[in-house]
Parts: C-alpha cells; structure tokens; sequence
C-alpha cells in the first residue's frame, strides 16, 4: 500500500511565509497601478461632474446654484445630469462608519465640495475661466493618525450632500487624496487637472493662475 505524504507543520509554516513574501512583492508592483487608476477614476468623476455643472448652467440661463436651493447641488445635478451617483463618489474616500453607506443607487456621501463663493453667481462672472477654482476635496478631521486627506463629513454645517468649500482663499478648507502629495481639482470652464498640493495651498495668493473668487478670475 502507498504511503501518502502529509506537510509537517514546519513545512506549512514555510509555505505560508513564501506566499506571504511574494504578496508583499506583488503589492508593492501594482500599489503605485491601483493608485495611478484611482487618481484617473477621481480626476474622471470631477470632469463628468463639471459637465453636468455646464449643461445645468446652459438650463439656468447662467446662473449658478443657490445656498437656498431646496436640493443640494449634487441632488440637482443627479436628477438630470450626472444620473451615476458614483460619479460623486471618490475611490479615494473610504467612507468611515460615522456616514451613510453607499449602495450605488444613492444618494451618495458625496467625496467634492464646490467653491461656495461661486454659489448665487452668474457664470458671466468667471465668463468660465480656466483658472476659478470650482471644486475640489474638502478637508475634515477625521483624527486618523497621518490621515490628512478629508471628505464631506456628516458634522459638516451644509450636510453630508450639500459640501462646499468654505471661506477661500483666506483657509481654502481642502485636503490632499489622503497620504498623496496632489489633489485633483475642477476649473470653472468645466476642465479637471491634478494639482501638487504644495502649489494649490499657496494658489490664493497667486493671483496669476488660480483663484477662489469670482470676481478676480478674469
């Protein structure tokens, strides 16, 4: 009769530890790939969000959303113009336990604040300038430790889907994609680019290439 052969546990031991390592190998060659792809997602949800912004403003006759509105700016555009409620949604924003859950259908703890001083206005204001900055990452302590990248919280004072930027330039309240050293952000005329957050912080004072108000876009 032939003898079957069983692992001794220092065999299984080893065999673990191997997969281990060459999980920690395969990790560290496609970390940087699943970062690059959700920085890609997030930049993609912004631009769809600043097309529906276009399109609801064409419908508005130029104006732009109101701090009275009924339905917080992402609910408006939702309903007609940016129908994937994960295009609100950041791959990067994980959704602590303190917000909603999010299924896909929504409504969705909605990851971008809009500039709140381009709110009330008419886009003849920024006549859509490449350089008004209209949406981008708020920033909210969530106090995890190192974790300087925020998102719409719950406590925020305009509720989990009516996120807003407040008070730029003086304390643009914004964050960097958590650990990352960039920020994606979404322009006035519609364009989406990624930022190096030592550069955006200080964009308040250059008035030369990026602006928080309106009025000084042009």
């Amino acid at each position: 009769m032939k003898k079957l052969h069983a692992f001794t546990l220092i065999e299984l031991l080893v065999v673990i530890s191997i997969i281990a390592i060459l999980a920690g190998l395969a990790f560290k060659a496609f970390g940087p790939a699943v970062e690059k792809a959700r920085a890609t997602t997030d930049l993609n949800n912004l631009k769809s969000i600043g097309t529906g912004i276009q399109m609801y403003l064409n419908d508005t006759e130029e104006a732009m959303f109101s701090v009275s509105d009924k339905d917080a700016w992402p609910t408006v555009l939702q309903k007609k113009y940016v129908p994937d409620w994960n295009s609100f949604h950041s791959p990067f924003d994980k959704l602590p336990a303190s917000r909603n859950s999010f299924s896909g259908t929504g409504p969705a703890p909605v990851s971008y604040a809009l500039n709140k001083k381009v709110m009330d206005t008419l886009r003849t204001r920024w006549d859509n300038s490449p350089s008004l900055i209209f949406m981008a990452a708020p920033n909210v302590n969530t106090g995890v430790a190192g974790k300087t990248v925020q998102f719409n919280a719950v406590t925020s004072a305009d509720g989990p889907t009516k996120a807003v930027i407040n008070d730029p330039p003086a304390v643009p309240d914004c964050g960097t994609h958590q650990a990352r050293k960039s920020i994606n952000v979404l322009f006035a005329d519609g364009h989406a680019d990624q930022l190096d957050w030592s550069k955006f912080i200080d964009s308040s004072t250059d008035l030369g290439k990026q602006h928080w108000s309106p009025m000084s876009a042009n």
